[in-house]
């Protein structure tokens, strides 16, 4: 082994705990790298697995009950088309020892064995047979449904106790803490016990390419088929992809940002780590050049030193990133109904992990190194490091007018800024972590105060889907004298295909609205809200104006109508409750196109109290109500309800962005600690003369812990105003990615407050380990010290 490799270990293996420092700091930023990395693999994978074994259709067609002919019709006409009928309704259910209904869908698939489309896997006990039910995942795990188990199930007055007999996995469907539905199976024998009816009134589809020209063709079809005998009831579209897929590449795309942050802290650690130990081996450097090292010998002993580094922490970071990766993956999966697939570190991330775990340090030490080496034998030779040519600075003469200090305090500000390169970087790691954190928290505000002003604009407290359009007067006369009902509202609705002026084709859900609606605040961020004398004008969502350039003035036309009549488009919206499909016309003009004069199927409803008990007990008046009145509802909604259920869609977010914030944090910890540690070295015999006059242990670990402190509240006081700015644009990109609009922003002084007590504690941490190692040293060894 040659002098230079032995200098090398040398160094690594001499200063164990510098060592330590700097390689958990680079396996850090590599971790936090890998980790995203990993993550966007291993979740792509699996939401793509889980959404080809769903073979999730892409057209759902709700009809009165329908014979098996219709659906013969149906493939005669699309020969490559894989079609399935099924029975759906909405049911009323409990524990057999209960006393609370709550909303669920129960579907009867006639054969199981021979599912094509929107495909469910058997878990646990048998597929229905019989009277029995088969209860999806998520829904028996929220309410604790075994094997075994009675429900009683209710549709209008009928009710019967059904045994559960299978626990089943419905694939790409939206989990029931997320605001999706309650999802029980059976036999289309028990649905005609509950309902009385037989026949089908579902029909799902999946295109062989669900390009909007092919799903025109078949919505089409069915128009002209179905809807002049009134078999047709409405049409859902389904978007391509697995429903978390945006949601996810999303998050994938603000954490890929966060982790490159967190490598960025990294490297200013390492420069700051390489910086130190070059200034304290000055006067090697002057020996190694006095004996016949040269410029380049010298550069590439350092940056040997720091490739090692990268190559020990990769040691720790790629199998880390894997395991915690896969640990995330599969809670995520867990959350989101997605089936978990086999452990396996992706062949990207690891690639990405060693090209920058490698790269980096080499790149952050090369300043450092290149300036080191160019130090003149006769200059490092006489350098003697902190202890040459140190003269008071200006701050140092600003502490010295601080009386009001004691003299341990001023110390401990006046060592801190000893070296100010060092502390300037050390600094900034800090500060980031701190803007990334207090960025993050007010985020999470902004969230709840979009989602609670959107729950305001709602007006309503209560909205009721019926099964089909019912006159407005009957709808009206059934709920409008239930106590605790201030208001009522009949809508309309109708789904279908929009053409835009240049000929581009959408699917859009149509809500007809009274002009002058109580029930309904949007917020306008383009044109006007409909008026009383408006025909044929529309309000779109801002996430379809966006995507397809719509502007207010533009002409559409429902594709549906035959006389082809031109919607004004007058307003542009904002609904985060929706993914871009909801738009907004005059109820009459909707009924001079689709019929429906003087119907509707929704019913919004005002209630005298607007808080959440009192909106639980106004659907359970309206239940009884609409029952009374022998009118049948598809689901019950409470406002306050809804806005939870969005809201708890991105808690997820929220949790893996402040991760990858506590990972900055630490990464600022260490550089703290690596600072303190080398302080300490450098400090030594000052530690000695401190000891020699008196200074007991206790005093001076409360010196060094006093530096770390300062130096960590010095970072809170330069985060908190730059974090507003970065919270802002975060916000905005949070909300624009997953909301399709900026979010409502909140500055949260919480956070800041929070972080200013997670950064003293940190900063206490981190200090900790470099004062105890300097109380320890006795009077001779620090005095002896060269």
């Amino acid at each position: 082994m040659n002098i230079a490799w032995r200098k090398v270990w040398r160094e690594l293996f001499d200063n164990k705990v510098r060592t330590m420092l700097v390689v958990l700091s680079i396996a850090v930023g590599v971790f936090a790298l890998g980790l995203v990395f990993n993550l966007r693999d291993t979740l792509q994978t699996w939401m793509l697995d889980d959404y080809r074994l769903s073979n999730a259709s892409h057209l759902l067609i709700r009809m009165i009950p329908f014979e098996q002919y219709v659906v013969k019709l149906f493939q005669r006409e699309f020969e490559n088309t894989e079609i399935e009928s099924q029975v759906s309704l909405s049911i009323q259910w409990r524990m057999e020892n209960e006393t609370i209904w709550r909303d669920a869908s129960l579907v009867a698939k006639p054969n199981y064995a021979a599912q094509r489309v929107d495909r469910i896997e058997l878990q646990s006990g048998e597929l229905p047979t019989g009277r029995a039910l088969a209860v999806e995942r998520c829904t028996a795990e929220k309410y604790g449904i075994i094997l075994g188990t009675n429900l009683v199930v209710r549709v209008g007055d009928t009710e019967r106790t059904l045994p559960v007999t299978g626990i089943v996995r419905r694939y790409n469907t939206v989990p029931p803490d997320f605001g999706g539905s309650l999802w029980f199976y059976t036999t289309p024998e028990t649905i005609t016990s509950l309902t009385g009816q037989e026949g089908l009134n579902q029909i799902a589809i999946r295109l062989p390419s669900p390009s909007n020209q092919n799903v025109t063709r078949v919505i089409e079809w069915f128009f002209e088929r179905m809807r002049q005998s009134n078999m047709m009831l409405g049409i859902w579209t389904a978007t391509p992809a697995h429903f978390a897929q945006n949601a996810v590449d999303s998050v994938l795309a603000i954490l890929t940002v966060m982790g490159t942050l967190a490598l960025a802290l990294s490297a200013f650690l390492i420069t700051n780590t390489m910086s130190a130990i070059i200034a304290q081996q000055v006067w090697q450097i002057g020996v190694m050049k006095a004996i016949g090292a040269t410029f380049n010998r010298i550069v590439q002993i350092y940056l040997l030193t720091a490739l090692i580094y990268g190559g020990l922490a990769l040691v720790l970071a790629i199998p880390l990133a894997a395991i915690v990766a896969y640990s995330i993956a599969s809670s995520v999966a867990t959350l989101g109904n997605i089936p978990i697939g086999e452990f396996r570190a992706t062949p990207f991330a690891i690639g990405l992990q060693v090209i920058v775990g490698l790269l980096v340090p080499i790149l952050a030490a090369l300043i450092p190194a290149i300036n080191g080496a160019r130090i003149t034998p006769c200059q490092a030779m006489v350098s003697h490091g902190l202890n040459g040519g140190y003269a008071p600075s200006i701050l140092d003469r600003l502490f010295s007018t601080l009386r009001f200090l004691s003299r341990p305090m001023m110390l401990s500000l006046r060592n801190t800024f000893r070296r100010k390169a060092r502390v300037a970087l050390t600094l900034l790691t800090l500060i980031l972590s701190g803007v990334m954190f207090i960025a993050v928290v007010s985020t999470s505000a902004s969230l709840d105060n979009t989602i609670a002003l959107q729950v305001q604009e709602y007006g309503y407290d209560v909205m009721v889907w019926l099964e089909r359009p019912l006159r407005a007067i009957q709808s009206i006369a059934a709920t409008e004298n239930v106590v605790g009902v201030a208001g009522v509202e009949v809508w309309s609705d109708e789904g279908g295909m929009m053409t835009t002026q240049d000929g581009i084709e959408f699917y859009a859900r149509l809500f007809g609205l009274p002009p002058d609606s109580t029930m309904f605040k949007p917020r306008i961020v383009q044109g006007r809200w409909l008026k009383l004398d408006d025909e044929f004008a529309i309000v779109i969502n801002r996430k379809a104006a966006l995507d397809r350039n719509i502007q207010v003035g533009d002409k559409l036309t429902w594709k549906f109508d035959p006389k082809k009549r031109p919607w004004t488009v007058v307003g542009i919206l904002v609904d985060p409750s929706d993914y871009g499909t909801n738009c907004f016309v005059p109820i009459n003009a909707l009924a001079t196109m689709n019929g429906f004069v003087g119907r509707g199927r929704m019913i919004a409803v005002q209630g005298t109290q607007h808080d959440v008990a009192s909106q639980k007990i106004l659907v359970e008046r309206l239940r009884d109500a609409l029952e009374t009145a022998n009118l049948k509802a598809v689901t019950i909604d409470a406002a306050n309800e809804k806005g939870g259920q969005i809201r708890s869609q991105f808690d997820i977010v929220v949790a893996m962005l402040l991760t990858m914030t506590m990972l900055a944090g630490i990464v600022g910890s260490i550089g703290l600690m690596g600072m303190l540690s080398i302080n300490v070295v450098e400090r030594t015999r000052e530690i000695g003369v401190m000891r020699a006059i008196g200074a007991t242990p206790f005093a001076v670990i409360r010196l060094f812990i006093g530096e770390g402190i300062v130096v960590g509240v010095l970072s809170w006081l330069i985060a908190v105003p730059l974090s507003y700015p970065i919270a802002w644009i975060l916000g905005d990109t949070v909300g624009n990615l997953l909301l399709q609009t900026p979010l409502d922003f909140v500055y949260s002084r919480g956070g800041a407050i929070e972080w200013l007590l997670i950064v003293i504690g940190l900063s206490t941490l981190a200090s900790l380990l470099p004062a105890l190692r300097a109380s320890q040293w006795s009077v001779r060894e620090t005095l002896a010290y060269e």
